[in-house]
This record gives structure tokens, C-alpha cells and sequence, in this order.
């Protein structure tokens, strides 16, 4: 099974931002903001485009090393073996703590959403008892993943942590300007 989050070596990232993985497809379909994206330079019809492709506003660049990233921009590398990220997948990067996280993986039927642990239904398949916390973020953090989620990806993407207050936070959500209807990814 591979890890969900690794280490990486990363620089000049100021935040911590969720990331659509590019490639030439991605950004000639332009179904995203390039803001939002990661321009995977370890692809190879990638490096044959130029180096004029990397002047355009990426949020920063996927790449082998720092060796193969462009100046003055900001950059990940993942370490050979530690961690599987391709194309189409959404990632999260903790630049703080150097960590990438896998939000969501483009064809997989594995891709859940993890919205509260506040969830008090006791399914008994679940191992996550409820916790008295503040988890109100994950919502605005799901409708950012679900607007970088490929529009014809499969329906088995599934919300886990199905409690009834999830409903009125979601509401909640897009009555506070996000125009994304969370249950089916779509714009409004």
C-alpha cells in the first residue's frame, strides 16, 4: 500500500496550499487556474515545451531536484521511493513541517473525504470514535479540493464521517460565498 503523505524538500512556498498536478493536457484544457497548480517538470513532454512554459504563474513546480527547478520560484521534490504522486492527482503541502499530503488520487476508486471527527453515528466499521473538536475548517478545505477535482471523475468519491450536522455546515459553507455544491462537485 502507498503512503498517503511523505517528506519532501520544498522552498519559497509561503502557505500551505492545496495543488493540482499538471501537465500539458491540464493546462491546455484549462479546466483550472495555473494560481492552483503544480507544473510537473519530471514529465517529459513537459521539459521538451521549454523553458517558456515555466514563466507562466504557476503556484510552483513538481520536480526531481532542485537542480531542475526554476529560479526564484517555488518547487517540490519528492524523494525517489518515498512517495507517488502523477499527474491529475491533488496534493497539500506543509511547507512548515516539509510534508505532501495525497488528497486525492486521479483514477483511484479509494479517494474518500474526510470531513469531521465529530461524526456521533458509531458505524461500527469505523475506528475514529467522535472527538470534541473544532474541525469546522475541513469544509472550506473540501470545497477547495472538490474545485480541483477532475469535473468527470468517477461518482464512487465519497464523504466519510456522514453526520447529520455535516449537512447544515456545508450550508453554512456556501451561504458564506463558496459557490461550490459540496455533495456533487460542481459550480452553482
Amino acid at each position: 500500500m502507498q503512503p498517503l503523505e511523505a517528506k519532501v524538500h520544498c522552498e519559497q512556498w509561503p502557505e500551505s496550499p492545496l495543488l493540482k498536478v499538471a501537465g500539458l493536457a491540464e493546462f491546455a484544457a484549462g479546466s483550472f487556474p495555473t494560481e492552483r497548480m503544480l507544473l510537473d517538470l519530471r514529465d517529459t513532454q513537459v521539459r521538451a515545451a521549454g523553458s517558456a512554459i515555466c514563466r507562466l504563474p504557476w503556484a510552483g513546480f513538481l520536480t526531481d531536484g532542485p537542480e531542475h527547478a526554476p529560479p526564484d520560484r517555488p518547487w517540490i521534490a519528492v524523494p525517489q521511493g518515498a512517495f507517488k504522486v502523477d499527474i491529475g492527482d491533488v496534493v497539500e503541502l506543509r511547507p512548515h513541517t516539509s510534508k505532501m499530503a495525497l488528497r486525492y488520487r486521479r483514477g483511484s476508486n479509494n479517494n474518500i473525504l474526510f470531513t469531521t471527527e465529530r461524526c456521533n453515528s458509531y458505524c461500527l466499521m469505523c475506528s475514529q470514535p467522535p472527538r470534541k473538536v473544532d474541525d469546522g475548517w475541513r469544509v472550506s478545505q473540501l470545497c477547495n479540493l472538490i474545485e480541483l477535482i477532475d469535473k468527470d471523475a468517477p461518482s464512487e468519491l465519497l464523504p466519510a464521517s456522514q453526520t447529520p450536522s455535516l449537512g447544515v455546515m456545508m450550508k453554512a459553507e456556501v451561504a458564506n460565498g463558496n459557490e461550490t455544491d459540496v455533495q456533487s462537485g460542481v459550480q452553482a
